[in-house]
This record gives C-alpha cells, structure tokens and sequence, in this order.
C-alpha cells in the first residue's frame, strides 16, 4: 500500500511541476508598437532643444502608380486589365442526341437511352422517359415574350396525346 502511495504522490508532484514549467514558460504578450505614422523622431532645433515632430504617412502607391487606401502592411490587390473572352475554333462536343428550332436557333442535347423524342415543332419537343413513367415538355419562344403571354399560352396549350 506505500508503494502506491508513493507512485500517486511523485505522479502528482510531476504534475504540478509540469504544470509550473508551462505556466511560467509563456511568452509575454505583445505590446502594442506605434504605428510608423506616429511615431515621433527626434529634431534638432535652431537653438539646440531636441524636439520631436510626428512623421506624416504618405499614401501608398500602387504598382500602377495610383494612390490606394490600403492599411498599413497590407499589399492591395494589383490591377488587371480585363481581357475579352477568348473565341475557340474548336469543333462542338455532341454525347447525346441534338435537338434543334430552326425558327429559333436555340439547341439542347437529349440522351437516346433514357428519352424518347415523341412529338417536335419548330419551338417544342415532346419527350417521353424509357424506365419511368414521365413526359419532358420543352417549349422555346423568344426573348421578348412576357411572362404573362407565357401564362397565356400555357393555359390554352393543350398536350399532344
């Protein structure tokens, strides 16, 4: 039984102990340094008297030559020009059925495997699922239809059966 009193009490002084080596271990905390724009440098006077004048912070200037509101120690964003979207001559990528209006100029693709195309006009394509019972109604109009011609329309449409 004293020997496991003996085992507790060294495990507790190495604990305290520990905990004493990391308590007074710990850096100081950081004291706030004055910023470069007020800090104050010394001058010599006409007559001899040291005086102290507060350095006036310049405005930073970016890598253009512009001034910025950037914070002291802060890189500010560079400029980039924009530039236009680059055009591609590269031939279009079909995985799937297309689907196109001739009056329109609008296009989709469709995959064969799961969509049966039933019924197709110039501004709409019917389609039908393969392993579900579901239609897919797609219908195009113009851009400068309102939303309540769209209604309109929908309204009177009725499904091709």
């Amino acid at each position: 039984m004293a020997i496991i009193a003996i085992f507790v009490g060294a495990m507790l002084a190495l604990g305290i102990l520990a905990v004493v080596f990391i308590v007074f271990n710990q850096p100081a905390p950081p004291t706030p340094r004055a910023s470069r724009a007020r800090r104050a440098r010394p001058s010599v006077a006409a007559a001899g008297v040291v005086r102290f004048a507060v350095a006036k912070r310049r405005p930073y200037r970016g890598p253009h030559g512009r001034a910025t509101d950037a914070p002291p120690g802060a890189t500010p964003t560079p400029f980039v020009p924009p530039t236009s979207t680059p055009v591609s001559n590269s031939p279009v990528v079909l995985s799937g059925t297309l689907w196109q209006s001739a009056t329109l100029n609008y296009s989709f693709e469709y995959d064969p495997e799961r969509w049966t195309l039933i019924d197709s006009t110039d501004d709409t394509a019917v389609f039908s699922s393969v392993n579900f019972d579901a239609q897919a109604i797609i219908h195009a109009v113009p851009a400068t239809t309102s939303v309540a011609e769209l209604i309109a329309q929908r309204l009177s449409w009725s499904t091709p059966s």
